[in-house]
């Protein structure tokens, strides 16, 4: 009689089998990982329960907790196994889970998954990575050599930005196992048959079961319907005996009977699962790396089309027709370099590209021809050139007739389908690095639905014939829509841009219908971003500046589906337009939003969004008469969810806004906690601003690349801060910032920031302090406008003291920095560039400076004051910094702020730091003296009344004319 061997073990048993190789069937199916074996972690909070299961804990300060298994250590050989599986249940807020497994499948190898599924509150959730297929692995590969086999696990905070949202994350994990797979189930969605007869429609899949033992198996298949409402399927469970390594088909079949009543796109699903007698591995599921592979059945559009977007006056017309002529006339063939690279190393701006193996710079016609990354880069830019190019044929073709527009696409086409199987792909096992046409499927979305649309254009001309068009949609196209089909990016303007460039694909050619389910309908699709994308408050999850990035695509694919006669905008949209107004100086939104608002309007007939229309002198008719206001917003607004605030006033002396951030970034992944933004008429203050990733030079995402407080070189926490109080009223508006006691931006440290205007005047105030009174480094940056090929007299400090000792710093891609000691009433001025608000950008580089923005400070404590050139810009450049430092357990900033004509006369006299009783090292009261009377800025921390001036204060702020 056969030997049993158990199939489950815990990791910390050792298994003591003979020294013999063990055959398949003799090793363990099954893996479970127990925590109390990872390496030590006194951050991580894990408590076990008595049936085996722990509770994992993300505190108000924690982002992310990890669990390191030294795999070599447990004699674990992941090579044995086939996937992972967690299982957990989220219940208190949303986190997900990250795994990494080093040195695997060999050295210097490595997998890499996010946990891209729908997280519901307090339900089981079977998350699973499968070994052969990751995220972005690739990424990591060469950034680092591992000694060991490791298992690195995860747990990480979501965030979806809501009213009443937890700080903190509890997560209930029930197992973290590896599994090997005794059978497996398969198919693959671009086979799949659709069917239509009269009002009746099916799909039709053909799901692939393998048995991988040695031995005979019998399985049960059962499908996971709970999904499907109007479809059927004509089976949902099926019993299979397949002999030892037997492969079997088997077709699954959805119907919807009465299709003609259901919408266009209406989709729904299943998941097949899989099930062995006699196995310790639990159900089987297919899977897309790191989730599962969903079977959709959907509704096709009828009449499917996407717009020519041909040119309607003659001379675009000849134009186009000449620019076609051209890649007529071009020799074409596919570039053998590969696998292709990041689209940005290549930069055409700067680079020629003589050949395929030839590329020099513009300028000096140095040969950079040996920098194999940027002949890999270029290979991008061919295809993306060529795919352009298809569509400028296809639209040649539409609008002369003339077959040999549609001739030479047709070459082109079949150029690359016969090359096509030999280009090799930058990284196959990553959902990411799959495509032969660009280094990631980001990069491919950027030009595939292009060159479908230009196909699609010419393919029922006599220049395509029934074999040219199959094999030139099912072994080219239907390759490189799967590749971006499959990846997920979560709720980022990626996703977007990857579902808009497939499901434009699939719309162009009128195949592939059921992808559009997942774009639609899928954990990550259209109307979950709808539900989940956003905050709250109508922001992108990625920040403010990337919000555009995010909505405009997602506008773009709707705008898709509607020229198919298909609406699928509503009224959650309307409080996403409405940040876009709310985020803004005056009301008007920026420059990458506008073009969206004639939508805005058209759907919603508000009026906020007629100031921006009539910018864009764009105004609808039944809104050229009325008075448009160009000042919208002239009130304090909060955005709570996404932790914006800003204050507005206007005064007798203009309108000032001052905008700044306490929970969320302005940008994603930036350290820009407290940063704060200046306006009057265009923007009085920057930061080191966005720059290429492939550009050396800047740093954008570190604290000191913005106007915020940095402790000793370091970036903050990227936690949130409190708004402790808002003074919101029509003049004189401010608001008070603290620490939030559980999750410190800096640990050890309490501060108090406080921002208000006041007759026209910008104020912002900065309070530091080490309880356990350590020393620290406090530096205070400020960057006004600037970017490269800005005027001379653009951006530039002006101020009382010669600097000249050369200032240290850790801080990156410093030019030079040079220091002097500061006046307790240093005055600094810059010259501010003029704005551009019509035109859409927020200053013009061209025009001479008619202005100047002034600071005067209170500086109570030494301070040293640097001038420095750092990175800014993009490309980035040396460019102007401010910073004032101070040194000791605490630091006082104060900072009053006007914009005054050239060679106007200043208005501010001075700006004081007041003495008060009782002494308290987070309170405050400074004193601005100006034309327009003298004010006090009263901030009390203590708890108690304080006393200054012959005045008591109560309150924690308060702003007072005197």
């Amino acid at each position: 009689m056969r030997k049993v061997i158990a199939v489950l073990i815990t990791v910390g048993t050792i298994f003591t089998g003979s020294a013999a190789p063990l055959a398949q069937a003799e090793r363990p199916q099954l893996v479970r990982f127990d925590p109390a074996k990872a390496e030590p972690d006194e951050t991580r909070n894990i408590t076990g329960k008595p049936d085996g299961s722990f509770i994992w804990k993300l505190s108000e300060a924690q982002n992310a907790s990890c669990m390191i298994f030294d795999l070599e250590k447990l004699k674990i050989d992941p090579n044995d196994f086939d996937e992972m599986r967690i299982l957990f249940r989220n219940t208190t807020g949303d986190a997900t889970f990250q795994a990494r497994l080093n040195n695997y499948p060999a050295t210097d190898m490595v997998r890499n998954w996010y946990g891209k599924i729908a997280l519901p509150q307090n339900e089981l959730i079977d998350l699973r990575f499968d070994f052969r297929r990751d995220d972005d692995g690739w990424c990591f590969l060469g950034d680092k050599k591992y000694d060991a086999r490791k298992l690195e696990v995860t747990l990480r905070k979501n965030f979806r930005r809501t009213p009443g949202e937890p700080a903190l994350r509890e997560t209930e994990v029930s197992a973290i196992e590896f599994i090997r797979r005794p059978a497996e189930i398969e198919f693959d969605e671009m086979a799949a048959k659709l069917s239509r007869d009269k009002n009746r429609i099916s799909w039709t899949y053909k799901l692939n079961i393998l048995n991988r033992e040695a031995r005979k198996c019998d399985l049960t298949i059962k499908l996971n319907a709970s999904g499907l409402k109007h479809f059927k399927a004509d089976w949902t469970e099926l019993k299979l005996s397949l002999e030892p390594r037997e492969k079997r088909c088997i077709e699954l079949t959805l119907t919807a009977e009465n299709a003609d009543k259901l919408s266009p796109l209406y989709s729904e699903s299943v998941i097949p699962e899989l099930r062995v007698a006699n196995s310790e591995a639990p159900a089987i599921f297919p899977l897309i790396g790191y989730r599962p592979r969903k079977i959709y059945a959907t509704v096709p559009m009828p009449n499917a089309k996407l717009p020519d977007e041909l040119p309607e006056n003659e001379k675009a017309k000849e134009a186009l027709l000449a620019a076609a002529d051209k890649v007529v006339a071009s020799p074409f063939a596919v570039d053998p370099i590969g696998p292709p690279a990041y689209c940005a190393s290549y930069k055409p701006n700067e680079m020629e590209a003589l050949s395929f193996f030839r590329i020099r710079d513009k300028k000096t016609k140095e040969d950079l021809s040996q920098q194999i990354e940027l002949l890999r880069s270029y290979v991008y830019h061919h295809n993306a050139q060529t795919f352009n190019n298809l569509k400028l044929l296809g639209q040649a073709y539409k609008l002369s007739g003339n077959l040999a527009y549609a001739e030479k696409a047709r070459d082109i086409l079949l150029e690359y389908l016969h090359w096509y199987k030999y280009l090799p792909a930058r990284s196959p096992a990553s959902t990411s690095g799959g495509s032969r046409l660009a280094s990631s499927t980001l990069d491919l979305s950027y030009f595939l639905a292009k060159g479908v649309q230009g196909y699609a254009m010419v393919r029922d001309s006599a220049a395509f014939g029934p074999a040219d068009r199959e094999k030139i949609e099912t072994e080219f196209f239907a390759p490189e829509i799967k590749n971006l089909y499959e990846h997920n990016i979560e709720f980022t303007n990626m996703q977007l841009h990857h579902f808009s460039a497939y499901g434009s694909s699939v719309i162009a050619l009128d195949r592939y219908w059921n992808l559009l389910g997942d774009a639609l309908y899928g954990s990550h699709g259209f109307y979950k971003f709808i539900e989940y994308g956003f905050t709250a408050d109508g922001m992108g999850l990625e920040g403010g500046v990337y919000h555009p990035f995010g909505f405009i695509p997602l506008l773009e694919f709707a705008e898709k589906i509607r020229n198919c006669g298909i609406e699928i905008i509503d009224g959650r949209f309307k409080i996403i337009f409405d940040h876009g107004i709310y985020c803004t100086p005056q009301g008007i939104a920026d420059g990458n939003l506008r073009s969206t608002y004639p939508l805005a309007w058209q759907l919603f007939k508000d009026e906020k969004y007629l100031p921006t229309l009539k910018v864009m002198k764009q105004l609808p008719a039944e809104a050229k008469d009325r008075d448009i206001p160009e000042i919208l917003l002239t009130k304090t607004t909060q955005e709570p969810n996404n932790g914006y605030v800003w204050l507005r006033e206007l005064s007798p002396y203009g309108f000032r806004a001052l905008a700044i951030n306490y929970i969320m970034p302005w940008d994603r992944l930036e350290h820009d906690r407290l940063h704060f933004r200046l306006f009057d008429h265009g923007m009085l203050s920057h930061e080191v601003y966005r720059f290429g990733y492939t550009y050396p030079g800047a740093d954008m995402e570190a604290t000191v690349s913005h106007n915020t407080i940095v402790v000793d070189e370091k970036n903050s926490a990227s936690s949130p801060a409190k708004l402790a109080k808002l003074i919101d009223r029509p003049l004189m508006p401010g608001a008070l910032f603290t620490e939030e006691a559980a999750s410190r931006l800096y640990e050890g440290l309490d501060f108090s920031r406080v921002t208000a205007i006041f007759d026209g005047i910008m104020f912002v105030g900065d309070r530091q302090n080490a309880g356990d009174g350590k020393k620290h480094s406090f530096d205070w940056p400020f960057y006004a406008p600037w970017v490269p090929g800005a005027r001379p007299d653009i951006g530039t400090f002006d101020l009382p003291v010669e600097l000249k000792t050369p200032f240290e710093s850790s801080y990156k891609y410093v030019k030079s920095a040079l220091s002097a000691s500061a006046p307790g009433d240093l005055s600094v001025s810059v010259k501010i560039p003029v704005s551009t608000q019509e035109r859409g950008p927020v200053y013009s580089l061209s025009l001479p400076s008619d202005r100047d923005l002034r600071i005067v400070f209170a500086l109570p404590q030494p301070t040293t004051v640097v001038k420095f050139e750092i990175g800014r810009g993009h490309p980035p450049a040396p460019g102007p910094m401010l910073l004032l430092r101070q040194n000791g357990s605490s630091a006082e900033f104060a900072a009053a702020f006007e914009v005054i004509k050239t060679n106007e006369k200043a208005h501010i006299k001075s700006v004081k730091s007041l003495p008060f009783t009782p002494a308290n090292p987070l309170s405050a009261v400074w004193e601005v003296n100006a034309d327009s009377g003298i004010y006090l800025i009263v901030v009390n921390r203590s708890g108690k009344t304080i006393e200054s001036v012959g005045r008591k204060f109560a309150e924690t702020l308060e702003i007072i004319k005197l």
